[in-house]
Parts: C-alpha cells; structure tokens; sequence
C-alpha cells in the first residue's frame, strides 16, 4: 500500500516537473517574441527620427544659438543610432 502511494506521488511529482517546464518554455518564447518586437520597433524609431531631424536640418532656418544645440543633439542621436545598429 505505501509502495503504491509512493509510486503516485512519484507520478504526480513527475507530472508537475513536466508542467512546470512547459510553462517556462512558454514563458521563454514569449518573452522572446516580445523582445524581437521591440527591437524592431526601436528600429523603426531610429530611422523615423533620423528622417526626421535630417529633414529639420534641410528644411528649416535654426537660430544661431539654438543651433549650436540641435548640432549636439543630432550628434549624440546619430551616435546613439550607430550603437544601436552595430548589435542588429
């Protein structure tokens, strides 16, 4: 009788080992999916953006000192995209 009880628990901890995997891997798959999705939509963002700016640059009279400025935050952007790109 005890062998037998013991031999269920044995089955039921197998079970619940085997269901806790699933669920991880699960989890896991999820968590790379959404990761990829984010990944492509800072991608999206750093290109949108650098058009952006680019055009700004092109399109648009800055005054001498905001300019100064808008020169420093297209450079740091564009060091920001290089990083960004250099990992895809």
């Amino acid at each position: 009788m005890t062998d037998k009880i013991l031999a269920i628990v044995k089955e039921g901890l197998s079970a619940w080992k085997t269901f806790i995997a699933t669920r991880q891997e699960a989890y896991n798959r999820k968590r790379d999916k959404n990761q990829e999705k984010a990944i492509q939509i800072a991608e999206t963002t750093f290109t949108e953006l650098f058009d952006f700016i680019q055009w700004v640059d092109d399109n648009t009279t800055i005054p001498g000192d905001k300019m100064k400025e808008f020169k420093k935050i297209k450079t740091r952007f564009t060091r920001l995209r290089t990083k960004f790109n250099k990992y895809d």
